[in-house]
C-alpha cells in the first residue's frame, strides 16, 4: 500500500502566558512524532488523557500549524498549500468529533448541517439533495424523510454520532480522522458505532485514524496501533502483536489496566507504575516515562532520549531496554 499520510519529525508546541504578556513556557503538546498511514489502513492512536493524541489528531488535520516538521498528505506539505489548497484538502480529510452534539449547531436541523460542507466546498443545489440522502442511509439513520427536519436535541447520543460520521464522509475524504467517537455513547451503541466506522471503511477504502484511550476495543478495527505518552511516540506495532506481545514498559502497564471479567480480581492487587504523567510544560530530561518506570535505569533513561528500536516485524520501541 502506498503511504497516503507522512509525518516527519513533528512537534506541536503551545504558548503559556499569563494576564496575556507574561510568557510561562510551551506546551509541547506533540514533540518529534514521526508516522506513516498507509492507503486505505486502518490505525489507532492510543494513550492517556493529556498524551497529545488529539493534538496529533488536529494537526493532521491541519488545524494546528506544526511548531517544527511537517505533515505530508499524497505527498505535499501542509504548510506549504495555499488557502485554496488547504480548503481542497480539508474537503479529502474527515473528522469525527468526541461530543456528537457540541459538534453540530443546535439551530440547524439534519439537513442543514449535512448540506454546509457542500455548500462551502461550492457543491451545486441540484446535486445537494441526493448527497445528503445518501449520507443518511448510509450510516443508517432511516427514514431520512422523517429525520431531515429534526434538531440535534431530537436525535439520540446514537443518532447524533451518525449525523457527525455522515457530514464527515460527504463530500468523499480519503483520511478519516475519529477522536474518541464512542467515549460519551452507551456501551451497546459503540459497538454498533464503530461496526459502522469500520463497514465505511472497508467499503470506501478509507485511511482511518482512530483516536482513542481504550485498548480492549481495538482489535477489532484497527490494523496498526501507535502508543503515546506525554507527546511522544514510545511503541508502534501490528495490532496482534502490540497486544499481545508488548515491548515498552508504558505499554505494558496500559494493558495491565484493562479491566479483567474475572472474580478473582477482587483478592489480587494490580501493579500499576506510581506517580502522575509528567507536565508538558516542563517533562522531564531523557526517557518521559522513566521516572514511574519501574525498569528505569540511572545515567541513561534520565539522560538520553531512546530512539526506535525495532524489536519484531514492523514492531518499534523507544525503549533503553532493547539496546543490544
Amino acid at each position: 500500500m502506498s503511504a497516503l499520510v507522512q509525518v516527519d519529525d513533528l512537534s506541536v508546541h503551545f504558548e503559556v502566558r499569563q494576564w496575556g504578556f507574561l510568557r510561562l513556557g510551551a506546551v509541547q503538546a506533540v514533540d518529534r512524532v514521526a508516522l506513516t498511514l498507509a492507503e486505505g489502513e486502518s490505525v489507532a492512536i492510543v494513550g492517556e488523557s493529556g498524551c497529545g493524541k488529539s493534538t496529533l489528531a488536529r494537526t493532521l488535520l491541519g488545524l494546528h500549524r506544526p511548531t517544527q516538521g511537517e505533515v505530508r498528505f499524497a505527498g505535499r506539505a501542509l504548510s506549504g498549500l495555499r488557502r485554496r489548497e488547504l480548503k481542497a484538502y480539508r474537503a479529502s480529510a474527515g473528522y469525527v468529533q468526541q461530543d456528537p452534539f457540541g459538534a453540530t449547531a443546535p439551530f440547524l436541523d439534519v439537513r442543514r448541517i449535512l448540506a454546509e460542507p457542500l455548500i462551502i466546498h461550492g457543491v451545486a443545489r441540484a446535486e445537494r439533495e441526493a448527497r445528503i440522502r445518501a449520507a443518511l442511509e448510509e450510516v443508517h439513520l432511516t427514514p431520512v424523510e422523517e429525520l431531515l427536519g429534526k434538531f440535534p436535541h431530537m436525535l439520540s447520543g446514537g443518532q447524533q454520532q451518525r449525523l457527525v460520521i455522515a457530514r464527515a464522509l460527504i463530500l468523499g475524504p480519503r483520511l478519516l480522522v475519529a477522536d474518541e467517537p464512542v467515549s460519551m455513547l452507551d456501551a451497546s451503541v459503540r459497538v454498533e458505532i464503530l461496526e459502522l466506522l469500520r463497514r465505511i471503511q472497508g467499503q470506501r477504502r478509507l485511511t482511518l485514524a482512530f483516536i482513542t484511550h481504550d485498548l480492549s476495543t481495538v482489535r477489532h478495527y484497527a490494523e496498526r496501533i501507535f502508543v503515546m505518552y506525554a507527546g511522544r511516540l514510545v511503541e508502534s506495532a501490528p495490532v496482534d502483536d502490540l497486544l499481545d506481545a508488548p515491548r515498552h514498559p508504558y505499554t505494558q502497564a496500559l494493558l495491565g489496566a484493562i479491566a479483567d471479567p474475572d472474580a478473582a480480581n477482587a483478592h489480587r492487587q494490580r501493579e500499576l507504575p506510581a506517580g502522575e504523567p509528567p507536565s508538558l510544560l516542563d517533562p522531564p530530561r531523557g526517557c518521559r516515562f522513566h521516572p514511574r518506570c519501574p525498569h528505569a535505569m540511572a545515567g541513561l533513561c534520565d539522560r538520553d532520549d531512546p530512539p526506535d528500536f525495532d524489536v519484531g516485524k514492523h514492531h518499534l520501541s523507544a525503549c533503553w531496554l532493547h539496546r543490544e
